[in-house]
């Protein structure tokens, strides 16, 4: 029964963790966008 809840644990990690890399990928580029053009403006 612990192992698997363990399981389900490190697959919900996993999830997380791929979300989180998405939003960093997707969110950095778009925000050292902005600020180059408020540097720029």
């Amino acid at each position: 029964m612990s192992k698997e809840i363990k399981e389900k644990d490190n697959s919900l990690d996993g999830f997380f963790f791929n979300l989180l890399l998405f939003c960093v990928v997707i969110v950095f580029p778009i925000t050292l966008t902005v600020l180059t053009f408020l540097f720029w403006a």
